[in-house]
């Protein structure tokens, strides 16, 4: 029997990412069971199969998260103690570590029972906005020494592809994006979708989505600037929770073309993303990672077939290229302003007609094939 264990501090609730990894996995019969290692927290079981053949143990903590740094980090440093006495228990054939703060378990399973290890990075793991003094220091100390014990490298973008290639020197990476599966033309299901009701905008208004966490490292402060700027007949939605979730909802007060929704199940995304005009998703030049990065949002707002505002960094720049399915423009008020004053329906409905000219280009459905290809040459090796 192969055994596959992942290993990422959460509870599961939202990582789509690690389960379509998961089922696309035992769909193809190239493992036999998965246990996903997380953290637990008030609601969530400490252990339960979520899928046939997945099931996630949570990891009770004696130190809770907390606002202070010294106890957010022991309590860290409980997790990965606890999951690496964890897995000393199970033998597995393969392990995926789905962060660098968990890297070394995954190193030091390897090193205990000889199994392969997967390191899929969700971003560019030692350039993440925060990553500052000696904590910055010993992460790339600590990816620098772990590289050398991995089998197969995962990253979400080229260009931070690249930047592990020229850095340490490796080939065995691997770019899959973190793009939901791809619908069937027009088979996206609006049965019990009220975004437009919910906010009260009806369909002859120009509605702008933001989906996602709600801070100003993803530009939530910017968007809301400039909406306050563009007059009532351009309105935006904010649907998420995040630190800035409060100021949404007092501007929403103050301004009748902002609005707020709070989040809704991985499996109504696109339902109720798709009911609104344009996505948009302006990620600040923070740091390395935002400036190479890829979100998994901007991917929805393609799967649900409206066209999406970005950043004019190298990757989102490349997605609007590729597809036709949107704009680009500098992360800041000013630019913003301009941009969504002179979209007209017009070109709305133009983009529309690219991107489902482009959508079979991305989903799930082919970037599983890399990922398939991965652990095939994996379990040649078991």
């Amino acid at each position: 029997m192969i055994l596959n264990i992942h290993i990422y501090p959460s509870t599961y609730y939202a990582q789509t990412r690690i389960m379509k990894e998961a089922k696309s996995l035992l769909k193809l019969g190239l493992v036999d069971r998965i246990i996903l290692i997380g953290i637990h927290e008030k609601g969530f079981a400490e252990k339960e199969e979520i899928y046939p053949g997945i099931e996630i143990h949570r990891i009770k903590l004696l130190l809770k998260n907390s606002i202070l740094k010294p106890i957010r980090y022991l309590s860290f440093l409980e997790f990965l103690c606890k999951a690496y006495f964890y897995t000393r228990t199970i033998s597995c054939a393969i392990i995926n570590v789905h962060s660098i703060h968990v890297l070394p378990i995954g190193v030091l399973m390897k090193r205990r029972s000889k199994c392969k290890l997967v390191y899929d990075a969700h971003e560019l793991e030692t350039e993440v906005t925060g990553a500052k003094g000696i904590i910055r220091l010993l992460s790339k100390f600590l990816e620098r020494y772990c590289i050398q014990f991995i089998d197969e490298v995962i990253v979400v973008s080229d260009s931070i592809g690249k930047w592990y290639k020229n850095t340490y020197k490796i080939s065995n990476i691997t770019t899959i994006y973190n793009v939901p599966l791809r619908p069937e033309l027009n088979t996206i299901n609006k049965v019990g979708s009220s975004l437009r009701s919910t906010i009260g905008i009806n369909k002859d208004k120009l509605l702008f989505i933001y989906q996602g966490l709600l801070t100003s490292a993803r530009g939530v402060d910017e968007l809301l600037d400039a909406f306050c700027g563009v007059g009532e007949e351009l309105h935006i939605v904010f649907m998420g929770n995040g630190p800035l979730k409060s100021l949404i909802l007092s501007a929403a007060r103050k301004y009748p073309n902002i609005h707020y929704h709070k989040p809704v199940s991985s499996d109504q995304v696109l339902m109720f993303t798709s009911e609104a005009d344009i996505g948009i998703h302006i990620i600040q030049n923070t740091c390395l990672n935002h400036y190479y990065c890829l979100p998994n949002k901007i991917f929805e707002y393609l799967m649900a077939g409206i066209p999406f505002i970005v950043s004019n960094f190298p990757e989102m720049s490349k997605i609007v290229a590729d597809t036709g399915g949107g704009w680009t423009c500098n992360p800041n008020k000013k630019d913003l302003m301009e941009k969504i004053s002179r979209i007209n329906r017009e070109e709305i409905d133009s983009k529309k007609v690219n991107i489902q000219k482009n959508l079979e280009k991305y989903g799930w459905q082919k970037e599983e094939l890399k990922y398939i290809a991965i652990y095939e040459r994996l379990t040649k090796k078991v």
